[in-house]
């Protein structure tokens, strides 16, 4: 594993790729992972974390700790992240998977369609839409739920 501390940092791996890093410390980090790429982060603290997984590919995060979060997954991707975020912004689409129950957001966005599944913990306030099949389930007791199920979607506490 690699520990990497540096001011902005953008993390790429395509193609079947396969990286694990122990640590990464830094202001801002965009990591996305596309082509059945396995990426895997032991422990991320950042003011502002961006990941993304494309086309079969694995983000998995063991512990983050981050102000601005943005989680995307498309085209039958994996994501999975545990840790504390301020203001959280998920996207999953096309039979693609966010595992976020243990990541716990205090505001959360997301967006789930075409047999997506999300899954996050959200502390005070939460605003999800889900369509075409797709489930998002949350714990906590968010304030302010904003909640759009429509086209056989489910939005369901747990």
């Amino acid at each position: 594993g690699t520990v990497i501390k540096s001011s902005v940092l953008e993390i790429s791996a395509s193609n079947s790729a396969e990286i694990v890093f122990t640590g990464l410390e830094t202001d801002a980090l965009t990591l996305s992972a596309s082509n059945s790429s396995e990426v895997s982060v032991a422990r991320v603290e950042t003011d502002v974390l961006t990941l993304s997984a494309s086309n079969s590919s694995e983000v998995s995060v063991a512990r983050v700790e981050t102000d601005v979060l943005t989680l995307s997954a498309s085209n039958s991707a994996e994501l999975s992240i545990k840790g504390k975020s301020e203001k959280t912004t998920i996207k999953a689409s096309h039979s693609s998977e966010v595992e976020g129950l243990n990541l716990v957001s205090v505001y959360a966005k997301v967006s789930a369609s075409n047999s997506s599944e999300v899954s996050l913990t959200a502390e005070k306030e939460l605003e999800a839409e889900a369509s075409n099949s797709a489930t998002v389930r949350y714990k906590g007791n968010p304030g302010k739920i904003i909640a759009n199920a429509h086209s056989g979607g489910s939005i369901k506490k747990l």
